[in-house]
């Protein structure tokens, strides 16, 4: 075997810095930090009252003014805006012209009016256009967890079903909240 000429090329070794050549540290100062804009957690608050918002306006929406004034002066206008386009990206909320609703997922089901009675582990017994009670499971429900609570009543595009053996409702988008 014929040894060949192997040579390495290592960089110029780095004398260890003294007190001459470093910097002397200073605060930094505000105006060298750049804002880098809203935290995720004010943007998720803020898209959580805006889609509330939009559900309580129902068919007839809200513009961009309307819900900048509704939420008064906890979020910016900019944050506020950027959670517009999260909710109308994530397929909640349309844009029709200068105006925002949201967005009915299906034509399928009819529109019920339902009443939470009571909250259990599990499932809530609703009212179903104050007619009959039904059954709500977590599973079958495609709408916001607040609406959840005793008392609380909202507009809904559904299904009444039986699902074994117990009369069953399937919520396929929450239109309105009343």
């Amino acid at each position: 075997m014929a040894e060949e000429g192997l040579s390495i090329e290592l960089p110029p070794a780095q004398s260890a810095p003294t007190s001459d050549t470093v910097e002397e540290i200073r605060p930094i100062e505000s105006e060298e930090i750049e804002d880098e804009g809203p935290s995720s957690s004010e943007l998720y608050h803020c898209r959580k009252h805006l889609y509330m918002l939009l559900l309580k306006a129902g068919d007839r929406g809200a513009t961009f003014g309307e819900l900048l004034k509704e939420l008064g002066e906890d979020y910016s206008p900019d944050v506020v805006r950027r959670s517009l386009a999260r909710l109308v990206r994530g397929g909640l909320v349309k844009k029709v012209g200068d105006m925002y609703v949201t967005a009915a997922a299906k034509a399928q089901g009819r529109i019920v009016t339902v009443e939470v009675e009571k909250v259990y582990p599990g499932f809530a017994a609703v009212l179903v256009d104050d007619k009959f009670r039904a059954r709500l499971e977590p599973s079958t429900y495609n709408g916001p967890r607040e609406l959840i609570k005793k008392g609380r009543r909202f507009r809904a595009r559904a299904t009444v079903t039986k699902l074994n053996g117990r009369t069953t409702l399937l919520v396929h988008d929450v239109i309105e909240v009343t």
